[in-house]
């Protein structure tokens, strides 16, 4: 574009030059002003014609962003669809009254009556994989022992204590049904209390007794 009006500039000069040939020099530097400014107008057209370009590119390269965007954007979705995500978290506070007559316990220090107190805390992430599977992960958190260490008892008092401060993998697993969900297979790290040993009064210490007794 900017060469042809270059192009078509220095013919016009040549046609105007042609059509003056016995013109004064005077009236010769008037005309040749002009096509100067007429160049210079030509000029500063062909500038904001070449931005008009650059913007038309720049918006053609973003709409192009855009889609690739969108694209991956929906990538993104499809795998996180039929994600489900659970959390829960337990605080427990117990204290003994009357443990100074305890004798079991040697030290008159463990002996004292205190509060104490714990907190766990589950984050369940699952996912349905085709119309059979279903992948799970649980990350589980605690904090405190409890007053188990300083009350003895056959079966503890707090079993939702698990004495250490810690973030640690609980679960993690991909469970598939064969033949209408009647052969289910599990394959990974899991909690076996989860299928033997089950009791739907009390197998909870969250929930239900705290005491694992």
């Amino acid at each position: 574009m900017k060469g042809f009006c270059m192009v078509f500039v220095v013919v016009l000069v040549v046609f105007s030059f042609m059509l003056v040939p016995c013109a004064k020099a005077g009236e010769r530097e008037e005309l040749f002003k002009e096509l100067q400014l007429l160049k210079q107008r030509i000029e500063q057209l062909e500038g904001k014609i070449e931005g008009l370009e650059e913007k038309a590119t720049q918006a053609e390269e973003a709409q192009e962003e855009g889609k690739k965007f969108r694209k991956e954007l929906s990538a993104i979705v499809e795998v996180l669809k039929g994600i489900e995500i659970g959390f829960s978290a337990t605080g427990v506070v117990q204290g003994s009254v009357g443990n100074h007559k305890n004798r079991d316990i040697p030290s008159d220090r463990d002996r004292e009556d205190r509060v104490d107190g714990s907190i766990s805390a589950d984050l369940e992430i699952s996912k349905a994989i085709g119309d059979h599977g279903l992948a799970t992960v649980i990350l589980a958190g605690a904090y405190g022992d409890g007053i188990d260490s300083r009350v003895p008892s056959w079966w503890g008092i707090n079993a939702d204590a698990e004495g250490e401060q810690r973030i640690y993998l609980k679960e993690l697993w991909y469970e598939h049904g064969l033949f209408d969900d009647k052969f289910i297979f599990t394959l990974g790290k899991v909690d076996l209390s989860a299928y033997f040993d089950a009791n739907e009064i009390a197998n909870d210490e969250t929930t239900q007794f705290l005491s694992s007794g």
